[in-house]
């Protein structure tokens, strides 16, 4: 696991300069980046629970 971190860290970077927080994104063992769950989705999931 902390190979593919390593191969990935520069797309991580790359990755969080073009998103708004809060997001979950996926790592891939080829170290892609990818969106899972962007800001939308997590603030609209929060509302469900308040």
């Amino acid at each position: 696991m902390a190979e593919i971190f390593l191969k990935a860290i520069g797309s991580m970077q790359r990755f969080i300069r073009k998103h708004p927080a809060p997001f979950i994104a996926k790592i891939y063992r080829d170290g892609k980046v990818s969106m899972w769950k962007n800001d939308q989705i997590l603030i609209e999931e929060l509302k469900r629970f308040l």
